[in-house]
C-alpha cells in the first residue's frame, strides 16, 4: 500500500482531531524516510527548499518537506490549521514568532530524527535546519492549508 493510502487509512475515523491524534495517525501509518523518498523534492521554487503535497482531502493535507542544511523557511502561519510534524531525517529548529513583530523569535526548540512537533492555530513560525546535512519532515495539517498560509515573498 502506498504512503498516501496508508495515511488515509490511519486518518479515516478522525473528524476534528487534536495534533496528538494526528501524531498517532502518522505513527499508525508507519511513516519512514524510506517510504517518503519517492515524494522528495530538493527545491520547489520560489522556495529554497523542497515541498511536495502527498495528500489533500476536505479534512487533511500531508506535505513532505526537504530542507537543505542552513536553510530557513519563510516566516509563516497556517491560518486555522493545526499541524503535526514528524522529523524523518536530520534536525530542525522550530522558531516561534511574535504575531505583532514576526521578525522577533519568542521561543525556539530543536527536534531530531524520530521526534514530533506540533503547531497550533494562529501560531507564526519558521523552521531552520542547523545541519549537518538535509532535514526531511512530514507535515500533517487539519484542516488543509489555505492557499495564503505560506508566505512566498521571502524565499
Amino acid at each position: 500500500m502506498c504512503l498516501p493510502d496508508r495515511l488515509l487509512k490511519a486518518l479515516q475515523s478522525l473528524r476534528q482531531p487534536s495534533s496528538e491524534e494526528l501524531e498517532r495517525a502518522v505513527r499508525n501509518a508507519g511513516v519512514t524516510l524510506q517510504c517518503v523518498k519517492p515524494y522528495l523534492r530538493e527545491r520547489t521554487p520560489p522556495f529554497r527548499y523542497g515541498r511536495n503535497v502527498l495528500l489533500k482531502t476536505g479534512l487533511f493535507e500531508a506535505v513532505v518537506v526537504c530542507l537543505p542544511e542552513h536553510v530557513e523557511t519563510p516566516v509563516h502561519g497556517h491560518g486555522d490549521s493545526i499541524c503535526c510534524v514528524q522529523v524523518l531525517e536530520g534536525t530542525v529548529t522550530n522558531r516561534l514568532r511574535s504575531p505583532d513583530a514576526p521578525e522577533e523569535i519568542v521561543d525556539e526548540r530543536t527536534f531530531r530524527s524520530g521526534e514530533f512537533l506540533h503547531t497550533l492555530r494562529g501560531q507564526i513560525h519558521s523552521m531552520y535546519n542547523p545541519g549537518p546535512g538535509r532535514a526531511v519532515t512530514l507535515h500533517l495539517y487539519t484542516p488543509p492549508l489555505p492557499e495564503t498560509a505560506v508566505d512566498t515573498t521571502s524565499p
